[in-house]
């Protein structure tokens, strides 16, 4: 899982958290940067449902919702 700018994005991404479904933080990515492999502390993650969180340069947030599937 990788967040890649595009040249015509409105907005900057600065940060972008990754969250199991009960809140615990799996992964922060800093965009351009090695995305998420699915894995946490060396170990893969089984199929299951994540949450992001997006955080723009200007503050702004917004927060989404995606499954991993193995």
């Amino acid at each position: 899982w990788q967040y890649i700018p595009k040249d015509d994005d409105q907005f900057q991404l600065v940060e972008i958290r990754i969250f199991d479904r009960f809140g615990k933080l799996i992964k922060t990515l800093i965009p351009g940067t090695r995305g998420w492999d699915g894995t946490f502390n060396g170990v893969e993650l089984a199929t299951s449902g994540f949450w992001y969180q997006a955080i723009t340069s200007e503050g702004a947030s917004f927060v989404g919702y995606f499954t991993l599937r193995r």
